[in-house]
């Protein structure tokens, strides 16, 4: 680690780009250009607006642009620690190309970053999140803001005396300290996140610009852009204050405050939308040296490839209610150039699987780089070989900014080699305009999602969607009802059964048939599994094989003689028992070559 303090923000720059592998030129000009804007919007270059700025504003800046990264790290080390809990790996290892990162990796970035001092912390919103304070109080008498008939400038009073004084030098094109009887440990908790977020707006731009009027006039200069997936950039909060977004939520927050009758309502809103959003430092408190430290650890170094790990959480987070098995060796899941099933989906027709890096011909690639044949970073392909076809291919892109042309070849050349798929480009950067490169033959087929990050929930939200269409809903509704202790479950299935079944209808398999017990066993767990609980002996009845009709030896209908319902496994032409009963099929599964069907049966 560099124990020299820089002496100013130029070095300061130089240090880190060194140590923490930056590539300002390359894949981290996005970095760059964002770190010119939080510094000086209207610096002509980075250089200019570090030589404009102090060595600690530099660092707050710095830290402030990284944290999307930490949301990141987070979220892959909150889905791998729930996979560990839901398939009994709790020492996952991440293989990135030689690279082996396991938990205590994420667990150290993650701890170092929550031991940073700040300001305030804060929901991460978005540009749309900027407006959840208004948007919750619409509608809310006595909280929603009111203007004087025909005008369009900022709110009335609210009858808080300090609250009322900040509205007036707001009037005048100032923005004075935010009010003390609105500070977020102040105010009742259910409104504790959206002061906040206010306060945070209120204090970047007390920190950025002298007035309202310097502040709309570089906003104006900068021609009118933004970031939508930053609800606190300087250009996002510039761009609200067009319509007086800070002064609205000021008013809201102090009439609800006032309001008891509808403060319950406008928190509870509050709460639903934030609590979609990571959490956000804000106004980071820290030395360079420890800064340099974090930007040291394993985790910053792969950050590029980690993105698309990232990306993999992401498309089995969008089906929450299908079964989705992670693959693994060991506990290490590996993303490196080569082909890798990273998930199955179990609760699809036929089943979904999750691959990395699968090849696939083509002739004549658009690209460069690519020799007959193609291989995107992940494909959600249906099927079994050799019939299985790949449904929706993603490519990941952490860039530099401005690659439309070898974008749009990108797209096109995989949307050919998978005839039958959408093809989908997501990107931490920007890259609409890659749409228009692509030809026109497939054009229909193609997508861009780009500034996909954790805080911009618009974009993560189409993504969600793009997957789940492809995937479809279960084709079984989750078994989330609860069984009775005594629950009776019958199983009738050739895959479960054994030809060595006892008198008394349960298995008797001696030594030398191991593998038909360990295969019994298997199954036995999995339909525990299925059904969410725990069977003894006394609920389980194996049904005798079925005679030459193909029906049952044991009829159903004797246990519902003395029960008044029970789980039947069977199949298909098991189901042919049950013409004259009351049932319902709740579940269907695949045990290997087999089909299970779950059927509850009532008297």
């Amino acid at each position: 680690m560099n124990k020299t303090v820089s002496r100013d923000a130029v070095s300061a720059w130089t240090t880190l780009c060194t140590l923490g592998g930056l590539e300002p030129d390359g894949r981290d000009a996005d970095l760059a250009a964002a770190l010119k804007t939080a510094l000086t919007p209207s610096a002509a270059t980075l250089d200019d607006a570090l030589r404009a700025s102090s060595t600690d504003d530099f660092v707050r800046a710095f830290f402030d642009l990284v944290q999307p990264f930490a949301h990141m790290f987070r979220a892959i080390m909150d889905f791998f620690e729930a996979a560990g809990a839901r398939e009994g790996q709790n020492a996952w290892v991440i293989q990135i190309d030689e690279t082996h990162l396991d938990l205590m990796d994420f667990q150290a970035f993650v701890e170092s970053w929550d031991s940073l001092p700040s300001e305030l912390e804060v929901p991460a919103i978005d540009s749309s999140g900027a407006w959840t304070v208004f948007e919750a109080a619409r509608n809310l008498s006595g909280v929603e803001p009111t203007r004087p008939a025909g005008e369009s400038g900022p709110p009335d009073t609210t009858g808080t005396l300090d609250v009322d004084q900040w509205l007036k030098g707001y009037g005048q094109g100032q923005y004075f300290p935010f009010p003390p009887s609105l500070h977020p440990m102040r105010v009742v908790a259910e409104l504790a996140d959206a002061a906040a977020v206010t306060m945070a707006s209120v204090n970047i731009i007390r920190r950025a610009w002298p007035d309202r009027a310097a502040m709309l006039a570089e906003y104006r200069a900068g021609q009118h852009t933004t970031d939508d997936g930053d609800g606190f950039s300087l250009r996002t909060v510039a761009q609200h204050e067009t319509d007086h977004r800070v002064a609205l939520s000021i008013v809201c927050l102090a009439r609800a405050s006032q309001n008891e009758t509808q403060r319950a309502t406008f928190g509870q809103t509050l709460k639903e939308i934030y609590g979609r959003y990571p959490r956000r430092k804000m106004g980071i408190r820290a030395e360079q040296a420890l800064l340099e430290r974090i930007l040291s650890l394993p985790l910053w170094q792969r950050r590029h490839a980690l993105y698309a790990v990232w990306i993999a959480t992401e498309i089995v987070n969008a089906v929450p209610d299908h079964r989705c098995e992670l693959h693994h060796q060991g506990g290490r899941i590996t993303f490196a150039f080569r082909e890798a099933v990273v998930a199955t989906v179990h609760t699809t027709r036929p089943k979904v699987r999750l691959y990395a890096e699968r090849r696939s011909p083509l002739q004549a690639p658009l690209g460069p780089t690519r020799k007959a044949n193609v291989q995107p970073d992940y494909g959600l392909w249906r099927g079994n070989a050799p019939s299985e076809t790949c449904q929706l291919v993603i490519e990941v892109k952490h860039h530099k900014r401005g690659s439309p042309a070898r974008f749009g070849d990108v797209l096109t050349d995989y949307a050919r080699a998978h005839p039958q798929a959408h093809v989908l480009l997501v990107c931490h950067g920007p890259a609409n305009e890659s749409l228009h490169r692509v030809a026109s033959e497939v054009r229909n087929r193609c997508s861009v999602i780009s500034e996909l990050t954790p805080s911009h929930l618009d974009r993560r939200e189409r993504f969600r969607k793009v997957v789940r269409n492809c995937v479809g809903d279960p084709v079984s509704r989750n078994l989330n009802r609860e069984f009775d202790p005594d629950t009776i479950v019958a199983i009738d299935h050739p895959a479960l059964t054994s030809a060595a079944l006892g008198p008394d209808g349960f298995p008797q398999l001696p030594t030398q048939e191991r593998l038909a017990m360990v295969s019994l066993m298997m199954a036995h767990r999995r339909v525990e599994e299925i059904l969410q609980m725990h069977l003894t002996t006394q609920q389980v009845r194996y049904v005798h094989p079925r005679d030459d009709a193909g029906r049952p030896r044991l009829p159903v209908l004797d246990l519902l003689t003395k029960h008044d319902r029970i789980i039947l496994v069977t199949d298909s032409a098991g189901l042919v028992s049950l013409a004259n009963t009351t049932f319902e099929l709740i579940h269907s599964e695949r045990v290997g070559a087999s089909e299970l069907l779950f059927v509850e049966v009532r008297r």
